[in-house]
């Protein structure tokens, strides 16, 4: 791999390359940061036949490829371009550029580094963890569910009234209902006590 120079572009080649085809890379801006674009531009010499295609390849810091034999356009008889935007999600450090140019006939290739930078913005948000996996990620991060190590508690659960736990992490346990009093019927007429919500005015 050959190293960049200061302005983004591969160091000229020797002066005995013996007239094989070669690619120089130019990178613009270097470094670049997260979410921002890179121009890449590729520009091919020595080739006996004219260049009709290219492409770019590109693997992040962790060695991952997240672009792969991307089409370039032409600008001219040699030179190819592709802008490209680094997502703000992936991680800072050396990534590696591989640009290839083809004739009909024939094809060379070149690699370079390219240096990614974080953003000036503030860092991306957390990713809240689902941990009991219910659905529901962790309320101390940003999610909704008060309870991730637990899977029967989150806010879609169903509450169970007085039972000292929140089930539904509306933020209190649920009262239970009072059930009405019962009211006798003590003259025997079929008609409760009114007294106690019934209807009979005299139940004795």
């Amino acid at each position: 791999m050959k190293v960049i120079a200061g302005d983004g572009t591969v160091p000229p080649p020797d002066n005995d390359n013996n007239g094989k085809p070669e690619v120089a890379i130019h990178l613009s801006p270097i470094p670049v940061s997260l979410g921002n674009t890179v121009t890449i531009t590729a520009t091919g010499s020595n080739f006996a036949d004219e260049l009709v295609y290219g492409e770019v390849d590109i693997k992040n810091a962790e060695g991952d490829k997240i672009l792969d034999d991307a089409t370039m356009t032409r600008v001219n008889a040699t030179t190819f371009t592709l802008n490209y935007t680094v997502p703000s999600y992936e991680e800072t450090g050396k990534w590696q550029v591989k640009c290839k140019l083809y004739t009909d006939e024939d094809d060379e290739k070149q690699k370079v580094d390219l240096l990614v930078v974080e953003a000036g913005g503030p860092p991306p948000p957390p990713v809240c963890p689902d941990s009991d996996g219910d659905g529901y990620t962790d309320a101390g991060c940003g999610g909704n569910d008060c309870d991730d190590n637990n899977s029967s508690i989150n806010p879609g659960a169903s509450e169970i009234c007085e039972d000292g736990i929140d089930q539904d992490c509306s933020g209190a346990d649920l009262a239970c209902p009072v059930d009405p009093p019962t009211c006798p019927d003590n003259d025997g007429d079929g008609y409760t006590d009114a007294a106690c919500g019934g209807n009979d005015c005299d139940d004795s």
